[in-house]
């Protein structure tokens, strides 16, 4: 029979590891009518149908009595819903209320990107190895072998999935411009505030030069092969690429990295490329939780607390919780409630409330941290043809150039 590790309780039914343990006490003094079962001289409450009857049943109960002094109501700020649709709200609740996370992709929105961008152009002007500058490496690194790829075409599509500033993508788009051979430049991202400042960048650099185009889509679920498609059409069909790209290691961000995987796989056309890069799992990397727009050390950064912040979390309802898991083999932040909390969200059908509890884990941020064979092997399972992975001098980030599998041939 299988049984339940305290830890899967805790994240099932949103309860503290210690009230768990407490259970597992009572059941084994006959207080509580829980099944047990034993595994090297420990407890652990069984798999049972009726175990996850009484469970659900005393989660409930708990419910009912929250602390009347340690309570708080509380409802989003309106900026909360002039920035996100209904389908964003209903998509934060349903995480909120069912899997206790918020999602990363939300605090991209309004100040939520500004402070990003203050974040990124903080590394860049520092010179550092990080993200955006190893970007820019990786790209150059990987020049000659892209160039003997796109040589035949006469017409090359960027589309920038997740363009943040565009700063990783200006030396491509110049170099493409100088050669005659730009044609589109595409930016997909669910946020309009992130690609309104990649918008920006681009006028700036390069002066009405490059035709920027805005796409504001999902790519957890949405696919853009309708942007793609004019591509394979008419007499420069044989003569035009989309080049995807893919960078800053967005996918180890997302909840299910694999499902937007094969959006792209199911958006591009057989003779596209997608050029993907990383920070690779390293102790260094593991250790890593440099997020704040500024020099300085500080719990929480903007950039994780705006989507709290919207929600009129106070910073005092809470603390932080960082380190890194290696059950998940990633990278956390997570915000341990110190009340419990009853958010009031305001829908067209009605009020929808969500409870949480005193000592409740919210899960602020998670990346995968994944090795080179790791990666190649995830792009595998999901339709892509590995061409070329090149990483940095010090191990720290990979690139990664694919096509469609099966299509090598016909290039």
């Amino acid at each position: 029979m299988q049984y339940y590790r305290n830890h899967e309780l805790a994240k099932l039914y949103h309860v503290s590891q210690s009230a768990v343990g407490k259970w597992v006490d009572s059941a084994s003094k006959g207080k509580l009518k829980l099944a047990l079962i034993q595994d090297n001289g420990k407890s652990y409450i069984a798999a049972t149908t009726r175990n996850r009857t009484l469970i659900e049943a005393m989660v409930q109960e708990r419910k009912k009595y929250f602390n009347g002094l340690s309570l708080k109501t509380i409802s989003p700020k309106r900026e909360f819903y002039e920035l996100f649709n209904p389908d964003h709200v209903l998509d934060i609740i349903a995480n909120l209320d069912i899997r206790g996370e918020t999602l990363r992709q939300y605090n991209y929105f309004g100040d939520g990107a500004a402070s990003w961008d203050r974040y990124q152009n903080r590394l860049i002007e520092e010179n550092s190895p990080s993200s955006p500058t190893r970007t820019v490496e990786q790209l150059a690194m990987s020049r000659s072998y892209i160039d003997s790829i796109l040589a035949k075409y006469k017409h090359i599509n960027v589309i920038d999935v997740g363009p943040g500033n565009a700063f990783p993508v200006k030396d491509l788009l110049s170099r493409l411009l100088e050669q005659g051979k730009l044609g589109r430049y595409l930016a997909i991202d669910i946020s309009a505030d992130m690609l309104a400042i990649a918008e920006r960048n681009i006028k700036e650099w390069f002066n009405g030069a490059v035709n920027f185009e805005a796409d504001i889509r999902d790519i957890t679920h949405e696919r853009f092969a309708d942007q793609l498609a004019g591509a394979y059409i008419g007499e420069q069909a044989d003569d035009t690429i989309n080049l995807v790209l893919l960078l800053g290691g967005t996918l180890g961000n997302l909840a299910a990295p694999d499902e937007a995987l094969r959006v792209i796989y199911h958006s591009m056309g057989r003779n596209d490329l997608l050029l993907y890069n990383l920070k690779l799992d390293t102790d260094d990397n593991r250790s890593l939780f440099d997020f704040h727009p500024e020099t300085k050390s500080v719990a929480l950064s903007p950039t994780h607390s705006y989507l709290f912040d919207l929600l009129n979390i106070d910073q005092s309802y809470y603390a932080v919780d960082m380190g890194y898991d290696p059950r998940s083999r990633g990278r956390f932040i997570r915000a341990k409630l110190k009340v419990a909390l009853s958010i009031k969200f305001e829908l067209q059908a009605g009020t929808r409330q969500v409870d949480l509890q005193k000592d409740e884990s919210i899960l602020l941020w998670h990346y995968r941290h994944q090795s080179a064979d790791d990666v190649i092997e995830q792009f595998k399972r999901n339709g892509f043809n590995t061409l070329q992975a090149s990483q940095t001098g010090d191990h720290e980030f990979l690139l990664v150039i694919c096509d469609l599998a099966g299509t090598s041939n016909r290039r």
